[in-house]
Protein backbone atom coordinates (compact mmCIF):
# COMPACT_ATOMS: atom_id res chain seq x y z
CA UNK A 1 0.00 0.00 0.00
CA UNK A 2 2.94 2.48 0.77
CA UNK A 3 4.33 1.62 -2.24
CA UNK A 4 1.60 2.83 -4.32
CA UNK A 5 0.96 5.90 -2.31
CA UNK A 6 5.08 6.92 -3.46
CA UNK A 7 4.30 6.02 -6.83
CA UNK A 8 1.18 8.22 -6.41
CA UNK A 9 2.99 10.87 -4.83
CA UNK A 10 6.02 11.00 -7.63
CA UNK A 11 3.52 10.85 -10.25
CA UNK A 12 1.94 14.45 -8.75
CA UNK A 13 5.28 15.67 -8.75
CA UNK A 14 6.30 14.88 -12.08
CA UNK A 15 3.19 16.20 -13.08
CA UNK A 16 3.42 19.78 -11.22
CA UNK A 17 7.05 19.67 -12.91
CA UNK A 18 5.99 19.35 -16.36
CA UNK A 19 2.76 21.86 -15.89
CA UNK A 20 5.52 24.22 -14.37
CA UNK A 21 7.36 24.53 -17.13
CA UNK A 22 4.69 24.26 -19.76
CA UNK A 23 3.31 27.44 -18.00
CA UNK A 24 6.66 29.08 -17.96
CA UNK A 25 6.89 28.63 -21.79
CA UNK A 26 3.14 30.12 -22.70
CA UNK A 27 4.12 33.19 -20.07
CA UNK A 28 7.40 33.75 -22.73
CA UNK A 29 4.95 33.08 -25.48
CA UNK A 30 2.48 35.68 -24.15
CA UNK A 31 5.65 38.25 -23.99
CA UNK A 32 6.11 37.98 -27.60
CA UNK A 33 2.58 38.44 -28.24
CA UNK A 34 2.32 41.82 -26.43
CA UNK A 35 5.37 42.82 -28.41
CA UNK A 36 3.59 43.21 -31.36
CA UNK A 37 3.62 47.05 -31.51
CA UNK A 38 7.16 47.24 -31.90
CA UNK A 39 8.19 45.43 -35.13
CA UNK A 40 11.60 45.37 -34.66
CA UNK A 41 11.10 44.03 -31.04
CA UNK A 42 8.47 41.53 -32.03
CA UNK A 43 10.60 39.87 -34.72
CA UNK A 44 13.68 39.31 -32.44
CA UNK A 45 11.65 38.05 -29.61
CA UNK A 46 9.48 35.57 -31.94
CA UNK A 47 12.57 34.45 -33.56
CA UNK A 48 14.33 33.98 -30.08
CA UNK A 49 11.75 32.40 -28.70
CA UNK A 50 11.74 29.74 -31.49
CA UNK A 51 15.37 29.14 -31.39
CA UNK A 52 14.63 29.02 -27.03
CA UNK A 53 12.47 26.01 -28.29
CA UNK A 54 13.72 24.24 -31.49
CA UNK A 55 13.58 21.27 -28.83
CA UNK A 56 10.04 21.31 -28.27
CA UNK A 57 8.04 20.69 -31.65
CA UNK A 58 4.73 22.12 -29.58
CA UNK A 59 5.95 25.48 -28.46
CA UNK A 60 8.23 25.63 -31.70
CA UNK A 61 5.22 25.66 -33.73
CA UNK A 62 2.93 27.79 -31.41
CA UNK A 63 5.91 30.15 -32.02
CA UNK A 64 5.77 29.65 -35.37
CA UNK A 65 2.10 30.68 -35.91
CA UNK A 66 2.32 33.57 -33.80
CA UNK A 67 5.16 34.65 -35.67
CA UNK A 68 3.03 34.32 -39.38
CA UNK A 69 0.54 36.01 -37.22
CA UNK A 70 3.04 38.91 -36.45
CA UNK A 71 3.56 39.08 -40.21
CA UNK A 72 0.43 39.66 -41.49
CA UNK A 73 0.06 42.20 -38.44
CA UNK A 74 3.26 44.18 -39.89
CA UNK A 75 2.67 43.54 -43.23
CA UNK A 76 5.80 41.92 -44.21
CA UNK A 77 4.95 39.15 -46.42
CA UNK A 78 8.60 38.72 -47.58
CA UNK A 79 8.79 34.70 -45.77
CA UNK A 80 5.59 34.31 -45.30
CA UNK A 81 5.07 31.40 -47.69
CA UNK A 82 8.33 29.72 -46.12
CA UNK A 83 7.33 29.88 -42.59
CA UNK A 84 3.44 28.23 -43.76
CA UNK A 85 4.86 25.57 -45.17
CA UNK A 86 7.13 24.85 -41.71
CA UNK A 87 4.52 25.16 -39.43
CA UNK A 88 3.27 21.36 -38.55
CA UNK A 89 0.07 21.50 -37.21
CA UNK A 90 -0.07 18.05 -36.14
CA UNK A 91 2.40 18.79 -33.24
CA UNK A 92 -0.12 20.94 -31.79
CA UNK A 93 -2.58 18.45 -32.30
CA UNK A 94 -2.88 15.39 -28.88
CA UNK A 95 -4.76 12.21 -29.48
CA UNK A 96 -5.38 9.67 -26.74
CA UNK A 97 -5.55 6.15 -26.87
CA UNK A 98 -8.95 5.82 -28.27
CA UNK A 99 -8.02 8.63 -31.37
CA UNK A 100 -10.43 11.09 -29.92
CA UNK A 101 -8.45 14.63 -30.93
CA UNK A 102 -7.92 17.20 -28.50
CA UNK A 103 -6.22 20.86 -28.91
CA UNK A 104 -7.04 22.36 -25.93
CA UNK A 105 -3.48 23.00 -24.97
CA UNK A 106 -2.64 24.76 -27.96
CA UNK A 107 -6.57 26.11 -28.96
CA UNK A 108 -5.17 29.34 -29.00
CA UNK A 109 -2.71 28.79 -32.17
CA UNK A 110 -5.76 27.64 -33.97
CA UNK A 111 -7.44 30.45 -33.19
CA UNK A 112 -5.09 32.29 -34.97
CA UNK A 113 -4.90 29.93 -37.70
CA UNK A 114 -8.49 30.05 -38.60
CA UNK A 115 -9.79 33.27 -37.50
CA UNK A 116 -6.65 35.68 -36.44
CA UNK A 117 -4.73 35.26 -39.36
CA UNK A 118 -7.28 35.07 -42.18
CA UNK A 119 -9.15 38.63 -40.76
CA UNK A 120 -5.76 40.15 -41.01
CA UNK A 121 -5.18 38.84 -44.51
CA UNK A 122 -8.75 40.22 -45.66
CA UNK A 123 -8.07 43.12 -44.19
CA UNK A 124 -5.03 43.81 -46.02
CA UNK A 125 -6.55 42.76 -48.96
CA UNK A 126 -3.84 39.34 -49.29
CA UNK A 127 -6.82 36.70 -50.44
CA UNK A 128 -4.14 34.56 -52.24
CA UNK A 129 -2.03 34.04 -48.86
CA UNK A 130 -5.68 33.71 -46.60
CA UNK A 131 -6.40 31.32 -49.55
CA UNK A 132 -2.77 29.40 -48.94
CA UNK A 133 -3.56 29.10 -45.60
CA UNK A 134 -6.81 27.99 -46.24
CA UNK A 135 -5.28 24.83 -47.85
CA UNK A 136 -2.88 24.23 -45.12
CA UNK A 137 -5.71 23.95 -42.93
CA UNK A 138 -8.14 22.37 -45.13
CA UNK A 139 -6.22 19.12 -44.89
CA UNK A 140 -7.04 18.67 -41.40
CA UNK A 141 -10.34 18.73 -41.64
CA UNK A 142 -11.35 15.56 -41.22
CA UNK A 143 -9.28 15.51 -37.78
CA UNK A 144 -10.43 19.06 -36.75
CA UNK A 145 -14.24 18.77 -37.85
CA UNK A 146 -16.16 18.45 -34.53
CA UNK A 147 -13.65 21.71 -33.04
CA UNK A 148 -15.49 24.72 -32.89
CA UNK A 149 -12.87 27.03 -33.92
CA UNK A 150 -12.59 24.86 -37.39
CA UNK A 151 -16.76 24.76 -38.29
CA UNK A 152 -16.50 28.82 -37.28
CA UNK A 153 -13.55 29.41 -39.47
CA UNK A 154 -14.85 27.82 -42.33
CA UNK A 155 -18.41 29.70 -41.80
CA UNK A 156 -16.07 33.04 -41.82
CA UNK A 157 -14.40 32.07 -44.97
CA UNK A 158 -17.45 31.97 -46.62
CA UNK A 159 -18.72 35.20 -45.61
CA UNK A 160 -15.29 36.59 -47.60
CA UNK A 161 -16.47 34.82 -50.45
CA UNK A 162 -19.85 35.61 -50.58
CA UNK A 163 -20.72 32.27 -50.41
CA UNK A 164 -24.27 30.81 -50.21
CA UNK A 165 -26.05 32.73 -46.57
CA UNK A 166 -22.34 33.94 -46.02
CA UNK A 167 -22.42 31.70 -42.64
CA UNK A 168 -25.58 33.47 -41.47
CA UNK A 169 -27.33 30.31 -40.08
CA UNK A 170 -24.44 29.27 -38.69
CA UNK A 171 -23.68 32.42 -36.54
CA UNK A 172 -26.93 32.31 -34.94
CA UNK A 173 -26.63 28.66 -34.36
CA UNK A 174 -23.46 30.04 -31.85
CA UNK A 175 -25.09 32.67 -30.72
CA UNK A 176 -28.43 31.03 -29.55
CA UNK A 177 -26.19 28.37 -27.56
CA UNK A 178 -26.69 25.69 -30.13
CA UNK A 179 -23.24 24.37 -30.62
CA UNK A 180 -22.87 21.38 -28.33
CA UNK A 181 -21.71 19.21 -30.70
CA UNK A 182 -18.55 20.62 -30.99
CA UNK A 183 -15.34 21.14 -28.84
CA UNK A 184 -14.32 24.14 -28.15
CA UNK A 185 -12.33 26.21 -25.49
CA UNK A 186 -14.68 27.33 -22.70
CA UNK A 187 -12.04 30.35 -22.11
CA UNK A 188 -12.35 31.46 -25.82
CA UNK A 189 -16.49 30.93 -26.25
CA UNK A 190 -17.04 34.19 -25.35
CA UNK A 191 -14.61 35.42 -28.43
CA UNK A 192 -16.34 33.24 -30.82
CA UNK A 193 -19.48 34.64 -30.07
CA UNK A 194 -18.70 37.98 -30.41
CA UNK A 195 -16.72 36.64 -33.47
CA UNK A 196 -20.07 35.37 -35.09
CA UNK A 197 -22.13 38.18 -33.70
CA UNK A 198 -19.89 40.99 -35.39
CA UNK A 199 -20.34 38.82 -39.01
CA UNK A 200 -23.89 38.52 -38.74
CA UNK A 201 -24.04 42.12 -38.24
CA UNK A 202 -22.77 43.33 -41.13
CA UNK A 203 -25.56 41.00 -42.89
CA UNK A 204 -28.12 42.02 -41.05
CA UNK A 205 -27.27 45.70 -41.74
CA UNK A 206 -26.54 44.93 -45.87
CA UNK A 207 -29.84 43.15 -45.78
CA UNK A 208 -31.68 45.97 -43.76
CA UNK A 209 -32.64 43.52 -41.27
CA UNK A 210 -32.14 46.52 -38.84
CA UNK A 211 -34.11 45.36 -35.80
CA UNK A 212 -31.35 41.69 -35.60
CA UNK A 213 -28.76 44.59 -35.98
CA UNK A 214 -29.46 46.44 -33.45
CA UNK A 215 -30.06 43.54 -31.69
CA UNK A 216 -26.48 42.67 -32.13
CA UNK A 217 -24.97 46.35 -31.26
CA UNK A 218 -24.69 45.69 -27.34
CA UNK A 219 -22.30 42.62 -27.94
CA UNK A 220 -20.77 44.77 -30.71
CA UNK A 221 -19.93 47.89 -28.42
CA UNK A 222 -18.49 45.12 -25.64
CA UNK A 223 -16.34 43.49 -28.61
CA UNK A 224 -15.35 47.05 -29.28
CA UNK A 225 -13.42 47.16 -25.91
CA UNK A 226 -10.84 45.51 -26.76
CA UNK A 227 -8.08 45.35 -28.73
CA UNK A 228 -9.28 42.53 -31.03
CA UNK A 229 -12.26 43.50 -31.15
CA UNK A 230 -11.70 47.15 -32.68
CA UNK A 231 -9.12 45.53 -35.18
CA UNK A 232 -12.12 42.99 -36.65
CA UNK A 233 -15.10 45.65 -36.74
CA UNK A 234 -12.54 47.84 -38.68
CA UNK A 235 -11.89 45.22 -40.86
CA UNK A 236 -15.68 44.51 -41.16
CA UNK A 237 -16.63 48.31 -41.78
CA UNK A 238 -18.60 48.27 -38.39
CA UNK A 239 -18.08 51.54 -36.68
CA UNK A 240 -18.48 51.17 -33.06
CA UNK A 241 -18.89 53.93 -30.51
CA UNK A 242 -16.93 52.45 -27.37
CA UNK A 243 -18.38 52.98 -23.86
CA UNK A 244 -15.87 54.52 -21.27
CA UNK A 245 -14.53 51.35 -19.68
CA UNK A 246 -11.21 52.32 -17.19
CA UNK A 247 -9.80 48.68 -17.53
CA UNK A 248 -10.55 46.38 -20.21
CA UNK A 249 -8.75 43.10 -20.87
CA UNK A 250 -7.64 42.29 -24.58
CA UNK A 251 -8.02 38.51 -25.36
CA UNK A 252 -5.52 38.49 -28.04
CA UNK A 253 -2.71 40.76 -26.55
CA UNK A 254 -3.05 39.48 -23.05
CA UNK A 255 -2.77 42.30 -21.07
CA UNK A 256 -5.03 45.08 -19.57
CA UNK A 257 -5.02 47.70 -21.69
CA UNK A 258 -5.94 51.45 -19.85
CA UNK A 259 -8.64 53.03 -21.65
Amino acid sequence: MQVIIYLILILMIVRMFLMNKRTKKSKKLIDVVNSVGDKEEFFENVKQFEEEMKDDAEFLNKGRVIHLWGMAFHEAYTDFDDLLSLIDVEAMIRKDKNGIVDISENEDAFFYLYLGIPNILEKNGMHAYREKLKQKMDTYSDVLGKHLVKVLGDAIDSFYEKEGDRGLSFYEEVLAGDYGEYTYSKSLIGLYKSIANAHAAVIYKETGASEKYQESVPMLENFAKSGIGERWLQQLGLQIEKPEEEEVFDVEEGEKEEK
